[in-house]
């Protein structure tokens, strides 16, 4: 650890009520580099936080003896070796060098140009941060290929400056304890008789498809649907697809789940969905691998690289294309599941965490 001791990590998207995507992999950053590996201690390691999310800091997940840091713009920051910028990119400090993590470039591509895909603010703030990480960033991490060749399309970056470190699963165990069926009976969700969905409930993600597919399908079997996730962007219109059809009783709709509750839905889905339009990573896929699940998901994005041949390959602009695909899942067993869940007991966020730290050190010495 000579050379490299004091990092910061900009961590202001751990503040949220319902920690999904990026604040996951900030949360996991941290405990990897405090795991038994060696890397750094509580005292080597402090967060930036900003002062913008202040009232909502009792939401931050505490870890012991680090030191916070709130800041505005400008703030002075003294005795660190190197920041890393998990999400949302700042130059506050030119001297000091600083690693910038990219999880997807979904909203600047012009396949998902499309009505309440995205806003223009989230576009813009988007190709901001992108092009003050291409301005900027001493390191990007990349947490796919795809995610990488995307950004190199679209900026002048070094690519010698450019690594891709997978993410790893939502769940650290390979085994999991059969849960109570809390939630199932809940919702009155029938053990392995449904499709799972997780994720946010939008446009953006491809649920109004896909549940289109299911309506189509849905003559053909018995087989239900689970779309576990909080409303997103056009979320209303996926609702009045599911109320026309009158399929409330087919199509269930539990919000936000709880990564307790999640297992349980994992342990007792038949298969897992996610015919997304674009992936950064895809976390849920290697989630969906663990537990032994046929998984589906869209030919666009990371997902296929994420998938590494493991999963059923559908286009997500074409309802007849996802509807025939939740028509072979059933054919999916045996020895392609265990390959698949032992290739995905491989993308731990150890791993991650001995790449990221291997990254840190091409820039501090």
């Amino acid at each position: 650890m000579k050379g490299l001791k004091k990092i910061a990590i900009e961590a202001s998207n751990l503040i949220d009520a319902q920690p999904t995507g990026i604040p996951k992999y900030t949360f996991n950053i941290i405990n990897g580099l405090l795991s038994n590996n060696g890397f750094c201690s509580q005292n080597d390691l402090s967060l930036l936080l900003s002062v913008s999310r202040w009232k909502k800091r009792k939401l931050c997940p505490e870890f012991n003896h680090i030191k916070k840091h709130w800041y505005v713009k400008n703030f002075l920051l003294n005795d660190v070796n190197l920041i890393h910028y998990t999400s949302t990119f700042h130059n506050h400090h030119k001297k000091i060098p600083k690693v910038a993590t990219v999880h997807d470039l979904a909203v600047l591509k012009q396949e998902n140009s499309m009505p309440f895909y995205t806003s223009q603010e989230t576009i813009e703030r988007t190709r901001q941060n992108m092009q003050a990480i291409a301005k900027n960033a001493h390191a990007i991490i990349f947490v796919s290929e795809t995610t990488r060749q995307d950004f190199l399309n679209l900026y002048a970056y070094p690519e010698k400056q450019t690594y891709v470190v997978y993410l790893g699963s939502s769940f650290a165990a390979y085994e999991f304890p059969v849960a109570e069926a809390s939630i199932l009976k809940k919702y009155n969700i029938r053990q392995k008789k449904y499709y799972l969905y997780t994720g946010g409930v939008s446009i953006r993600k491809n649920v109004l498809n896909l549940v289109k597919a299911f309506i189509r399908n849905m003559e053909k079997t018995d087989f239900d649907m689970v779309l576990a996730g909080t409303n997103g962007f056009g979320s209303d219109l996926i609702y009045s697809e599911i109320q026309k059809y009158d399929l409330t009783g087919r199509i269930k709709c539990p919000g936000f789940v709880a990564d307790t509750d999640l297992i349980e839905l994992y342990q007792n889905a038949a298969a897992f969905v996610f015919p997304t339009f674009y992936e950064g990573f895809g976390i849920p896929i290697i989630d969906a691998m663990k537990f032994n699940l046929p998984v589906l998901i869209g030919n666009r994005g990371s997902a296929s690289e994420i998938a590494n041949g493991f999963a059923t390959i559908v286009d997500p602009f074409n309802v007849g294309s996802i509807a025939e695909g939740l028509g072979n899942l059933v054919n999916v067993k045996g020895e392609q599941l265990t390959k698949a869940k032992e290739y995905a007991k491989g993308l731990t966020w150890q791993v991650n965490a001995q790449k990221t730290w291997d990254v840190y050190k091409t820039l501090v010495q």
